[in-house]
């Protein structure tokens, strides 16, 4: 199909891709393509990926009807683009990607019809739903890992041919940064100088568009939150970065710090395959909820709106917490009788040592 013209592309090509075609459709809208433009063929025709051919007017709508029901997505006009194309797409899509992914291309794509068309106009998005996306597994990721993590990436940054090796590693400074204050990756690369109150132990966080969205405000910070922000800012991290490179690093720091846990411990690394940078927040607002047992304080210190979204990303919290309750049940409930004890429980007496018992069962027989 026309969107799946991506093949070979990472998860992580795809989320820059959405946020590309976001952009791009920022400036249609702003006037800087031709205003006589009723679909997104000048965008997809400046660079190709699955989110634009969603919408790559390759036929006109006469043409289309013309030609019947074509296999390819991307190359129906919009107007002509039914429930039906778009469900039979999501459903080939999610054959090579996340459901979280399918379920934000299906939004994009009703967004492009509300932004083109106004809310009240046909969309054939509107009454598709989206794959259904389940949260099962926790991935939060103990501190003192965390900090194994951190330890094996190099203290200084990675040498560019024909330039002087820089003497601090900035990718281990935003990990740092990330993994004690519980900010996005986006977030930190929008931090400047002003946003940073050391003196007062506070951070400005600007607004968060995904998801519910939160307002922009003041946080304070802990400790290590503290200096970390302090390394951070002494080496000139600030500005945005390449969270693919970032990406690199954290795999490379993995490798490192789970062949030493193994030869050290002798035990199965606790992390999970497929772990990321961004499970540093889900494991900030683990340590939270382990913390305070406060799950409101966990809710405010990871900006989130919606309470259900802080008990997604604090599972791993709960669960030891039910480990522990498990503990402390262990010494409150009364023993069960053991092999050991049984010998000192007295047996039931057989049936003719119960008169009355033998009496009722003679009376019912008759």
């Amino acid at each position: 199909m026309g969107w799946l013209r991506a093949s070979g592309r990472t998860q992580a090509d795809l989320g820059r891709d959405i946020g590309r075609a976001q952009a791009w459709m920022s400036r249609y809208l702003d006037g800087e393509f031709d205003a006589d433009l009723d679909t997104l063929h000048r965008i997809a025709a400046a660079f190709d990926h699955p989110v634009t051919a969603l919408l790559d007017a390759t036929t006109s709508a006469h043409e289309s009807e013309a030609i019947g029901t074509p296999t390819t997505l991307g190359a129906l006009h919009r107007g002509a683009v039914t429930p039906l194309h778009v469900k039979m797409g999501l459903a080939t899509f999610a054959a090579r990607y996340r459901p979280k992914t399918c379920r934000e291309l299906r939004r994009l794509l009703g967004w492009v019809y509300v932004t083109l068309d106004g809310a009240d106009a046909r969309n054939p998005a509107r009454g598709v739903k989206g794959p259904r996306v389940r949260y099962d597994d926790p991935r939060g990721i103990d501190y003192d890992v965390i900090g194994r993590i951190l330890a094996a990436l190099p203290d200084r940054g990675r040498p560019v041919r024909g330039q002087t090796r820089p003497t601090v590693n900035l990718t281990k400074c935003r990990l740092a940064v990330m993994a004690f204050t519980g900010m996005h990756q986006s977030e930190v690369g929008k931090l400047t100088p002003r946003d940073v109150d050391l003196a007062r132990r506070r951070v400005w966080i600007g607004a968060r568009v995904k998801g519910a969205g939160a307002e922009g405000a003041w946080h304070t910070l802990t400790a290590p939150g503290v200096a970390a922000l302090r390394a951070f800012a002494d080496a000139g991290a600030w500005g945005p970065f390449g969270t693919r490179s970032m990406a690199k690093s954290w795999r490379r720091a993995l490798a490192v710090a789970r062949a030493r846990w193994e030869a050290e411990t002798r035990e199965p690394w606790p992390v999970r395959d497929d772990a990321r940078p961004y499970d540093l927040r889900h494991s900030f607002g683990t340590a939270v909820l382990l913390a305070t047992g406060d799950r409101t304080a966990a809710q405010a210190m990871l900006r989130h709106r919606q309470a259900s979204t802080t008990d997604r990303y604090t599972r791993a919290g709960v669960s030891a917490r039910v480990a522990a309750a498990v503990v402390t049940l262990d010494s409150f409930l009364p023993r069960a009788a053991t092999t050991e004890d049984r010998g000192s429980v007295p047996k039931r007496p057989p049936m003719s040592a119960r008169p009355h018992l033998a009496r009722g069962r003679a009376s019912g027989q008759k």
